[in-house]
């Protein structure tokens, strides 16, 4: 005699599964777009996808990068030294964070 163990919908499991494979191609594109226009292949440029990314003053990203990297290693919270370390670049690029 065997015995089965069915853990939710069969249809859930298929839909989440489906889910998965979409976000999956979805983020392999846009990683083949992002190293495509980091390396030149793409007229828009690495400055722009950098722009985009960290928008700002470079001085103050980089600042607030080594505010990062020196409190994580004194062994400050994840999350809180993240969360300062994109409040600062948003603040950084004239947005103001309402900290």
């Amino acid at each position: 005699m065997g015995y089965q163990i069915r853990y939710g919908n069969e249809r859930q499991l298929r839909n989440l599964k489906k889910s998965i494979s979409c976000i999956s191609m979805i983020i392999g594109t846009m990683l083949l777009v992002l190293l495509a226009a980091v390396s030149g292949r793409l007229p828009m440029g690495r400055q722009s996808i950098l722009h985009v990314l960290l928008p700002g003053d470079p001085a103050v990203t980089a600042a607030a990068l080594s505010d990062l990297t020196r409190d994580l290693r004194a062994g400050g919270s994840v999350s809180a030294e993240l969360k300062d370390f994109c409040a600062d670049i948003i603040e950084g690029a004239g947005f103001d964070t309402n900290r």
